[in-house]
């Protein structure tokens, strides 16, 4: 799955700052999308489309420059190595 463009459904399980979130049972990081500006929050579904990238911190620029905070940065550097996805697009879901 790596470099592919991947479309899912999922549930929030954590905003970690303006340009990470994560996603599901294996807490999945999607990056590149502002979940807290968008109004997402903890236990929110969502539709995400991106593309499944490995974790490493010194390639994010080639991702689209994004200004990691410093919580952002932690979480990312303990994941290193991990799979996540690059977000294009994120839709809220009408809760069930």
């Amino acid at each position: 799955m790596l470099n592919e463009t991947v479309t899912f459904e999922n549930e929030v399980t954590e905003v970690h700052g303006p340009n990470l979130f994560t996603v599901g049972d294996e807490d999945t990081p999607v990056v590149g999308f502002d979940a807290a500006a968008a109004g997402l929050e903890d236990g929110d579904r969502v539709e995400v489309t991106g593309t499944v990238r490995q974790i490493v911190l010194t390639d994010t620029a080639a991702w689209g420059g994004f200004d990691f905070d410093q919580d952002e940065n932690n979480y990312l550097v303990e994941r290193e190595l991990d799979l996540g996805v690059v977000a294009e697009n994120v839709q809220a879901l009408p809760e069930e």
